[in-house]
């Protein structure tokens, strides 16, 4: 990807529970979706501009339709169009799934090592989160979807769900996210957030973000590591509620 935030920068505590995003953040979803949307508009006439698709990301299904009201206008057949996207949809992913962003079983993978407890927290609905997790969905401790809170990203909704699942302080979670309205709603819950931008890369880089998936694994493991070799040469006590197993 190009343009992203330099330096990367990453938060330097460890913390007691990871929750991920799902669509742009765990796969590659957000283009298959646009790709989608953008044949069905050829089709019937309409252009889909990218901009319009990245004013979805990361928000919920209503959300989305009063968006998508609003640059059609009142006779544009929403229902319709829902219809043959989600159609699609069912038969993209029962086909080929979806591709996994970089580093995603990685990072899963270090996690399990360090008994790291980890949630979803998605704006999809959960019929449709779980046909995308697949086999995936078991490798997470807790799962929250969008139709199971009041408010949709950016407020904090599925993120307060997500720790309150996990039994962690949502202040000891950290959350990894793609889109703004993900950060803000990770923020909003009192979480530390690290954006890996996918489609919409900010032009003013918050507080922790990186390019990929793999970088918070490396950031991870030089955090454990450190710990590691400072407990064998005896040069930091270290609080357990704070440091790797």
């Amino acid at each position: 990807m190009s343009n992203l935030p330099t330096p990367i920068r990453l938060p330097d505590r460890w913390p007691h529970a990871v929750v991920f995003d799902m669509d742009g953040l765990m796969f590659d979803s957000e283009r298959v979706d646009r790709e989608i949307w953008q044949a069905i508009a050829t089709r019937r006439g309409h252009e889909f501009p990218d901009v319009l698709h990245d004013s979805l990301v990361g928000r919920s299904q209503a959300d989305s339709d009063e968006l998508l009201g609003t640059h059609f206008g009142p006779e544009f057949p929403l229902a319709e169009w829902r219809a043959e996207v989600g159609a699609q949809w069912h038969q993209r992913v029962c086909s080929e799934g979806l591709p996994h962003k970089p580093g995603l079983l990685e990072l899963l993978n270090f996690l399990d090592l360090v008994a790291m407890p980890t949630a979803v927290a998605t704006s999809t609905a959960r019929a449709k989160a779980l046909l995308c997790l697949g086999p995936l969905a078991q490798r997470f401790k807790a799962l929250a979807f969008g139709n199971e809170v009041s408010h949709a990203k950016p407020a904090p909704d599925l993120y307060l769900l997500a720790a309150a699942r996990l039994g962690v302080e949502r202040g000891e979670c950290l959350a990894l996210e793609d889109s703004p309205a993900g950060l803000a709603a990770a923020q909003a819950a009192g979480m530390t957030a690290i954006l890996v931008p996918d489609l919409i890369v900010p032009t003013i880089a918050p507080p922790f973000v990186c390019r990929s998936l793999g970088d918070i694994t490396e950031w991870l493991r030089r955090i454990r590591n450190k710990r590691l070799h400072d407990e064998r040469w005896g040069k930091h006590e270290y609080n357990d509620s704070d440091t790797p197993p």
